[in-house]
């Protein structure tokens, strides 16, 4: 099947066969952008793949107050609710109206952008950085749940209360870090 893009896809989301979506970036200047990096996400409708949202990522282009900006590292749905990750902050989308807004964007409880997002429902969404910070929305507000400094976070996965991530410290040592959720 063809995406779209000749973008290297980094993450991919569906809630059924008619609505899966997926994040793509890419890490180097080339022809077709020579003004910076493309990254885009992808929805797939059961028939094709469709641009839904673009962005150049470089000096000029790498954040919004007010929309998705920059990278868009990651994507997680739930029933209606879209998130997607980016450099401006957290994107979250009715999918059924297709309106959506910035719900948490890079301030000073972040130590980093908004990297990976991830959830088991509409008050259990994670939202990590970077930098080792684990952010939880409990479907009222988002609250600091963890900070390990200098963990750089690639991936994760939430299961009822049980948080795994895997990533680096300082691009030299693997880090695996396993928590629960306290109510």
């Amino acid at each position: 099947m063809t995406s779209g893009t000749d973008t290297p896809i980094i993450d991919i989301w569906g809630i059924d066969e008619n609505h899966i979506w997926a994040t793509a970036k890419s890490n180097q200047f080339d022809d077709e952008h020579p003004g910076g990096y493309e990254s885009v996400t992808l929805f797939y409708d059961g028939i094709k793949w469709i641009r839904k949202y673009e962005s150049l990522v470089g000096h000029t282009h790498d954040h919004s107050n007010t929309t998705i900006a920059g990278y868009m590292n990651s994507v997680w749905a739930f029933k209606d609710t879209l998130y997607i990750s980016s450099n401006s902050g957290l994107w979250k989308e009715s999918i059924k109206k297709g309106k959506g807004k910035l719900v948490h964007g890079p301030d000073n409880r972040l130590n980093g952008y908004p990297f990976l997002v991830r959830g088991t429902g509409y008050n259990n969404v994670y939202a990590f950085t970077h930098w080792g910070e684990f952010l939880h929305y409990n479907g009222k507000t988002w609250n600091r749940d963890l900070s390990l400094n200098g963990i750089n976070i690639s991936k994760a996965d939430v299961k009822n209360n049980l948080v795994v991530t895997v990533g680096d410290m300082q691009f030299r040592y693997v880090v695996i870090v396993r928590g629960h959720h306290v109510n």
